[in-house]
């Protein structure tokens, strides 16, 4: 064969090679697509099963108390200073149980989570102690002052000063997530032999427990769906909110969602967060690599937190009366049993500046403190996640409330 007619022959064999690719490459995406879906799914034999099961990678779980510096100066009206001690750590032993793979496309389950100490990990030991206001105390007397009731108030003030309950306690940071025992219930089991449990903490009866039934989507009808919550605890929506938006259920647990993401089409996230009782979003960011691995990157934004007036959907959240709190915090006593508490990011990110005037040691920083997620957009999976939040006790001046 003349040298010619080989080059000719390679040319044309390289136009069909082309011709071959540009209409394999289509039906391989779609191949792809399909094992995606089917190794996905949440179903007992595919590849993302036992991951659900059990988080294969760690998990650790770290706490920084505010130490309150100047109590004095702070009963007698002043500002209070606060002092920011930790890390405190904890690893997390997370696993499903109580599984149900249902006829509807869904999976039901429990999500216990066991805490570790991590000795190594931590500051120092979670015997360390630390000064802050009495929650038990000053969530009575925020409960009784909301029933105006005049006699709650003076039970409460009974209470108060026969159990000899100070407005303000020096606790162990393992006592207060765990339990230390609580004057007003101690009180009323001495003297009414009421067989109550006599100890708060945070945590208390949460190690290696959970008290909710998540319903999700397995994906296997379609793969979209994946993960997506169904209902918990058989309830497809919440009851806390002002409308029927704001206590919607909305996307998943943040640990996985469908495979392919879009950067445009999914731009915004949405997890449902049982702290705060209520699903908040995430925005698309930037994608970047890491050791050769694409990722995409999703953080909470200044709007999510915003006063109702800059982000008027936050005007459903604001409590039944209508009283927004300011920019940064949510509010979340109508789920904590009365107790007046409010999230935000810690030192009150994005936080409005009367927060801030109000008390003193807050230092907040947007590369410390924010909140993101990254994932691996062929997946869905999160990769890396750095949550941060700040629980926040509001206290008033309550009469019922005198110092020992």
């Amino acid at each position: 064969m003349k040298k010619s007619n080989r080059l000719w022959c390679c040319g044309i064999l390289g136009v069909c090679l082309t011709v071959i690719g540009a209409i394999l490459l289509p039906g391989l995406g779609i191949v792809v697509t399909k094992l995606l879906a089917t190794e996905m799914a949440l179903t007992e034999g595919s590849s993302l099963w036992d991951s659900f099961l059990y988080t294969p990678v760690p998990v650790y779980f770290q706490i920084w108390v505010w130490n309150l510096t100047n109590p004095e100066h702070f009963l007698n009206g002043e500002v209070p200073h606060m002092e920011q001690l930790g890390p405190y750590t904890y690893r997390l032993v997370m696993f499903k149980e109580n599984i149900q793979e249902n006829e509807n496309s869904t999976v039901s389950f429990t999500s216990p989570t066991g805490y570790v100490y991590m000795d190594d990990m931590s500051v120092g030991p979670s015997s360390d102690v630390f000064t802050t206001v009495n929650v038990v105390a000053f969530t009575a007397a925020s409960v009784a002052r909301g029933y105006g009731n005049t006699s709650d108030e003076n039970i409460l003030r009974l209470l108060h000063l026969l159990s000899k309950a100070e407005v303000l306690m020096t606790v162990s940071v393992h006592e207060f997530l765990w339990g230390y025992e609580e004057p007003y219930l101690k009180y009323i089991n001495d003297q009414f032999d009421a067989s109550l449990p006599t100890k708060f903490g945070v945590f208390i009866g949460s190690n290696m427990t959970s008290d909710s039934v998540w319903t999700v989507n397995s994906g296997v009808d379609d793969i979209s769906k994946l993960n997506i919550i169904d209902n918990v605890d058989g309830k497809k929506s919440l009851n806390y909110w002002r409308s029927e938006y704001a206590n919607m259920l909305n996307g998943t647990d943040g640990t996985y969602m469908h495979p392919e993401l879009d950067q445009e089409k999914d731009n915004r996230i949405y997890i449902y967060v049982g702290i705060i009782c209520r699903s908040a979003y995430l925005d698309y960011e930037s994608k970047y690599k890491k050791e050769g691995i694409l990722f995409y990157r999703y953080n909470v934004t200044e709007y999510l937190l915003a006063h109702p007036s800059i982000n008027q959907d936050n005007y459903d959240f604001c409590d039944i009366e209508g009283n927004c709190p300011p920019g940064g915090l949510i509010n979340i006593t109508m789920c904590n049993y009365g107790a007046p508490l409010f999230g935000s990011l810690p030192h009150f990110l994005y936080g409005d500046e009367e927060l801030s005037i109000n008390v003193s040691g807050m230092n907040p920083s947007e590369e410390e403190h924010r909140i993101y997620l990254d994932k691996d957009p062929l997946t869905g999976a999160t990769m890396i996640v750095q949550i941060r939040a700040q629980l926040n006790f509001k206290v008033g001046q309550y009469d019922n409330l005198s110092r020992a």
